[in-house]
């Protein structure tokens, strides 16, 4: 059916009597997801039917016929519809099939006498659009959300690209009951709860840190398809409570926007610099700053620099660790010649300042294929952290577009040597230091936030573990918080 441009790909009638419905009434799901993610629950789903028996997927609905979803529903020959953004008939077309299934389940499989119909659970899983409530009210089982952080933090489209921002070392998996009220994004009371240990001494990306955390997200949804399956979806915990019990901070996950983007080398670890580079890859936001640009015979001026390629790297002052799990066995060797070269650069170079270094180990002291620019200092560490960059994109004042550049390609073609020199005489840096004025800060909201600053720890964890779920909320069904590590 095509309803204001797109089309509906939704049965017609209920199958009543066929291979929709059986003697003993499986649970009918409506499954919502569009995402990577989504899809491996949704494989999931499908790989395990056939052996359970217990549940039946009635019908897909993802965002759009690009989805990844999308692609494997037309591939396996599953129904499904999409779901515009913005598109208000949707969701209305959707609740009147629900509740058209619904009342030919209730002909086939009447409730015995004292028992209530079963219904139909609408399941949630990385969706990006808001069900309203007239939606969730269609479903006999009502509808419920399996999110990937530890609710009520990190709420909203970008869990997992905010855990790894705030650089969480416990994240988590939450199943939520979305209430038939009016409600946001996220806020439905928690039907269970999984934390996980997260290793944070390697950056991930989103799509990584999802990766790891599919198979626990697949088991809490089959713990939900048990507990629906046994009618027990009632038992559940507000995230106020659980807020208070756990002294979680509720916090937003909302898209990136391009100041979560800007660099602010005085206020930013080159770690945390790092951490945002990866966080931000998978998206149309790119880590951006002003390169300033001193000629000798003008005023100066900036380039717009944006850090894409080849992913920069903390230089490892006090821990070889931090840069060995993103390089090459000869650029660590360099980058731990240039930690103990960098330790004799004075406190007071500037943050975004750059300086390049001539290895002293090699004949022709050849320049060091990074520019290495000064940031915020690292707590365990007096001196500021540095950040190694190997390649970069450059538009250059009056340019209308990026160019790729490597570092040594900044250094010969961008960059002019009598600045060079006149910082190097300023900071009385010996032969085989080149300093740069190099980079201004911008303002990033994210060094402001409370949430970036106070990362939830292992410690919190135990908390939630040992008080989340007290005595008198006796739940029958596997529940609970557990910690994995």
């Amino acid at each position: 059916m095509i309803f204001g441009g797109f089309c509906l790909r939704i049965p017609s009638v209920m199958q009543l009597g066929s291979r929709r419905y059986h003697s003993k009434s499986p649970l009918y799901l409506v499954y919502f997801g569009s995402d990577q993610y989504a899809l491996a629950h949704l494989q999931a789903l499908i790989d395990r039917e056939s052996s359970l028996k217990n549940y039946r997927i009635q019908h897909v609905v993802t965002a759009n016929d690009a989805t990844p979803v999308a692609s494997y529903c037309t591939k396996t020959g599953l129904d499904y519809s999409t779901w515009p953004r913005g598109s208000n008939e949707c969701a209305k077309i959707v609740a009147s099939r629900v509740k058209d299934w619904q009342n030919d389940l209730a002909r086939v499989h009447p409730p015995s006498i004292g028992q209530k119909q079963s219904g139909i659970l609408g399941l949630v899983i990385s969706f990006g659009r808001f069900l309203p409530t007239p939606l969730i009210a269609a479903f006999g089982q009502g509808c419920v959300n399996i999110h990937p952080s530890l609710l009520p933090r990190w709420r909203g489209p970008c869990p997992l690209l905010h855990t790894l921002l705030a650089g969480d070392t416990v994240s988590g998996i939450s199943a939520i009951r979305l209430p038939a009220d009016e409600h946001a994004f996220d806020t439905g009371p928690v039907l269970q709860q999984r934390a996980i240990q997260l290793d944070t001494r390697r950056p991930l990306t989103p799509s990584q840190l999802g990766d790891f955390l599919t198979p626990y997200s697949i088991e809490v949804m089959f713990e939900i398809i048990g507990r629906a399956l046994t009618g027990n979806l009632s038992e559940a915990l507000s995230q106020s409570a659980l807020a208070k019990r756990c002294r979680l901070i509720p916090a937003d996950a909302p898209r990136p926007n391009e100041a979560m983007g800007h660099v602010d080398w005085a206020n930013q670890t080159a770690s945390e610099i790092v951490r945002l580079w990866y966080c931000l890859s998978e998206t149309p936001v790119h880590l951006t700053s002003p390169l300033q640009i001193r000629k000798p015979t003008s005023t100066a001026s900036d380039a717009i620099v944006r850090f894409v390629g080849q992913n920069p790297v903390a230089v490892p002052l006090d821990d070889p660790s931090e840069a060995s799990s993103r390089c090459q066995p000869n650029d660590l060797l360099l980058l731990q010649n240039a930690a103990y070269l960098l330790q004799r650069v004075p406190h007071e170079f500037p943050p975004g300042g750059v300086m390049y270094l001539r290895a002293q180990n090699q004949r022709n002291y050849p320049l060091v294929p990074f520019a290495f620019i000064a940031c915020k200092p690292h707590v365990s560490f007096p001196k500021r952290s540095w950040l190694a960059v190997p390649s970069l994109h450059i538009r250059m004042p009056g340019a209308r577009h990026f160019r790729p550049l490597t570092a040594l390609d900044v250094y010969n073609g961008v960059l002019h040597e009598s600045e060079s020199r006149k910082l190097s005489s300023m900071y009385d840096l010996p032969h085989g230091f080149h300093p740069f004025s190099g980079f201004r800060s911008l303002s990033n909201p994210l060094t402001s936030k409370i949430e970036y600053r106070a990362p939830l720890r292992d410690t919190v964890i135990i908390s939630l573990v040992n008080k989340v779920i007290p005595s008198d909320w006796n739940i029958s069904a596997p529940s609970g918080l557990a910690l994995d590590t």
